[in-house]
């Protein structure tokens, strides 16, 4: 390669420039060249670095890979973390560290606002003209390479590196000149993901890999970048994955405590600098305040570094830029974030499906929000609320992962800063790509609308229905599609679904229907949030429940019982319904019960049990017709007849308000005849406790009420008279 003109003695090079012009290929080199890409190129005016005192753990352990202290099998070291977590930075840093320490070969930052820079057509050249600058016998080498083949800068990076790297090295190594001088080992490449084109990002890391395995030379590559998903795939590749260190920013190296460090140094800094610094407090920022900045940090630094130029502004009084930075104080016309959302829409705004994206968020936003970071938030569940192909979240995931952390289907989607829900909530903020809640509770609703009516649906994901459906909706979007799911789901299958995790709530399946005051009640969901004005809606399940009610009570023959208790327990007996009301409380007991079966009793035990068991919450099983089962029904039903009862037992105790919806129910006009508490209905009851006055067994019990003895009855004679004239 180079036999014509260059001649290699014993590290002495003489080069014969008679047959070219002298310096043509290097002045090529040059007009190929980013400048802006090395690390101390004037373009990059004060670098993002390290704090002092910051990122020690890190820079220790890049360090001991360069002196080969560790992974000394490897020629590639990934440093990877999320946007803003400082990668630039520590970069920046190995670089002064490596130029003070004679290891650094070459360097180049790319950055995707630089045209020059954000793409790898100069990225050879430029790390061939640092070569030359750090070994400059490389140069007539190199220059013999570009007079040769003036195109070269238009080949593969592969051949491109190969020849005006890799050979001109190899040439001298043969020559024995690094025997007598120490070798730079050290190329830095930072933002790989900021080069624009994803097929060069590959074949970058694959050309050094490949190639330089293949010559053999010590070369030390750190390569910097956010963790894309074609940037995880190359490291993971054949031969990359076998060459390569990887080194992730993670918790480990306990980037809170650097954050501190960096904003408690940085704050009294501005306190000791800034011309009004004699106004700022000395106790300022308080420990919370702080606290409150490291916990919006979430481990980077480009949140901190904001706060830090937002708060320092020469033209502003830092106690109150930092009261705009927490939300104390809105804003006037400088907004603190600017940056920042700069980079959030630049990351979301790559995504080849930036509106199914955004639902994902949305969706991962409101469910973290309301239910923490421990919630069940993995990929397959978010696919069924949206309604998404299998695997196609973790895909357009794959877009964002220097913002949003997961690892594949068994790991949940967890946002790697806090301030970007912020950003996406924010619609002066994100613009186009604001996230609006209202809409991913109305999916999160329909989602729950379609699992009361999947057979197989998960347990776990019934009760969270319970206890999160109902919150759903009171905050969701009245959207077409939701209306109309909420218009076709039938009350029966509420129940069903209810009745799957009865087990578990020990909730009898009438819980599910009106009161409107339980949220577990089938009425309550229309009359809650957006929807209480939706009259025709709530109207609709009305009809739907009083159609579930009928066919319970259609061939009951046993509503005489019922109706005696309701119209008792509940006190609607016109004016004396206060009287009786308190009567019936202060003596309960089972002769209560006991009366009430016999009173009504026509001869089909059968069909009063099942009117308990249907209406009253009364298991069949326990209505057994000995003394000891009547005593165990009066215990449960002076629960249900007392005022004002905690729900300590919901298998037996209906909830608050029931009596009054059941009596509502059968007094219904509108009702079927066969079931209706009608004025026929109510002269049965008349002669009942007609017979009541004219049994002589139960006028024994009056007058032992009378003579103190120790079995009374529960109203007495005078009591049930005042009854039967008033329903006469």
């Amino acid at each position: 390669m180079f036999s014509n003109g260059v001649v290699i003695t014993g590290g002495t090079f003489i080069q014969d420039n008679s047959s070219t012009r002298p310096g043509k290929g290097f002045k090529f080199l040059k007009e190929a060249v980013a400048s802006s890409a090395f690390y101390d190129s004037g373009e990059r005016f004060d670098p993002p670095k390290c704090h002092p005192n910051t990122r020690v753990a890190v820079i220790e352990r890049i360090t001991d890979w360069i002196a080969g202290k560790i992974d000394t099998d490897t020629l590639i070291l990934w440093l990877y973390g999320p946007a803003g977590a400082g990668k630039s930075a520590i970069a920046q840093t190995i670089a002064e560290l490596c130029h003070e320490h004679g290891l650094l070969l070459a360097t180049f930052f790319f950055s995707r606002t630089d045209p020059s820079r954000n793409n790898v057509k100069s990225l050879i050249a430029t790390l061939t003209y640092a070569l030359v600058s750090s070994i400059p016998p490389t140069r007539p080498l190199i220059e013999q390479v570009i007079e040769g083949d003036p195109l070269i800068f238009k080949r593969s990076l592969e051949t491109q590196f190969t020849n005006l790297v890799l050979e001109p090295l190899g040439h001298l190594f043969e020559s024995g000149l690094f025997k007598q001088t120490n070798f730079p080992p050290v190329v830095i490449v930072d933002g790989l993901d900021e080069c624009i084109d994803q097929a060069a990002q590959r074949a970058t890391v694959e050309a050094f890999a490949r190639t330089t395995r293949r010559y053999g030379l010590p070369l030390k590559f750190l390569v910097a970048s956010r963790p894309e998903q074609i940037i995880i795939s190359t490291f993971k590749s054949s031969p990359v994955h076998a060459l390569a260190f990887h080194l992730p920013l993670t918790n480990e190296y306990q980037p809170d405590d650097d954050i501190r460090t960096f904003l408690l140094d940085k704050f009294e800094e501005i306190k000791r600098t800034h011309p009004l610094g004699t106004s700022i407090p000395s106790s300022w920022p308080s420990y919370d305040e702080v606290f409150q900045l490291i916990a919006k940090s979430s481990g980077q630094f480009i949140y901190a570094s904001i706060v830090i130029r937002f708060t320092s502004s020469l033209r502003h009084h830092p106690c109150e830029r930092l009261k705009i930075i927490l939300g104390l104080r809105p804003p006037r016309r400088d907004l603190p974030f600017v940056e920042l959302d700069a980079l959030y829409t630049q990351i979301l705004s790559s995504s080849e499906d930036v509106g199914t994206l955004l639902k994902i968020l949305s969706v991962a936003i409101v469910l973290t929000g309301m239910l923490g970071e421990t919630y069940d938030l993995r990929p397959p569940r978010i696919e069924k609320v949206l309604q998404l192909e299998e695997g196609s979240l973790q895909l357009l995931l794959g877009d964002i992962s220097s913002l949003v952390d997961w690892d594949d289907s068994e790991t949940r989607v967890k946002f790697h800063h806090a301030s970007c829900p912020d950003f996406l909530s924010d619609r002066q903020r994100s613009q186009n790509l604001y996230t609006d809640a209202s809409l991913a509770h109305a999916e999160l609703a329909r989602w729950s609308l379609r699992a009361w009516k999947d057979p197989d649906i998960d347990r776990d994901e019934i009760l969270h229905i319970v206890d999160y459906f109902h919150t759903y909706c009171q905050f969701a979007a009245a959207t077409p599609e939701l209306m109309q799911d909420l218009w076709d789901l039938p009350a029966s299958a509420w129940i069903t679904s209810m009745a799957k995790i009865d087990s578990e709530l020990s909730l009898h399946p009438l819980w599910y229907l009106p009161p409107p005051t339980s949220k577990y009640s089938f009425a309550y969901l229309f009359i809650s949030g957006v929807f209480s004005e939706t009259n025709q809606l709530y109207d609709h399940h009305l009809a739907l429940v009083d159609r579930y009610m009928i066919n319970l009570a259609q061939d009951s023959v046993g509503l005489n019982s019922l109706a005696l208790f309701l119209l008792l327990g509940t006190g609607r007996l016109n004016a004396s319904s206060d009287w009786h009301g308190k009567v019936l409380r202060r003596n309960r007991n089972h002769d209560f019960t006991e009366q009430v079966v016999t009173l009504t009793y026509d001869g089909k035990a059968d069909t009063f049990r099942d009117a308990l068991t249907r209406i009253f919450f009364i298991p069949q099983d326990d209505l057994l017709w000995e003394r000891e089962t009547i005593n165990m029904l009066h215990s449960r039903f002076s629960k249900y007849w007392n005022a004002g009862v905690s729900v300590a037992d919901p298998v037996h105790t209906p909830p608050t308000g029931y009596e009054e919806f059941l009596f509502d129910f059968f007094n219904d006009a509108r009702q079927p005849e066969n079931i209706r508490f009608d004025n026929n209905r109510y002269a049965q009851l008349a002669m009942i406790c007609l017979q009541y006055l004219s049994c002589r067994s139960i006028k024994e019990h009056a007058m032992d009420l009378a003579e103190d003895k120790p079995r009374p009855s529960l109203l007495g004679a005078q009591g049930m008279a005042q009854v039967a004239y008033d329903w006469c």
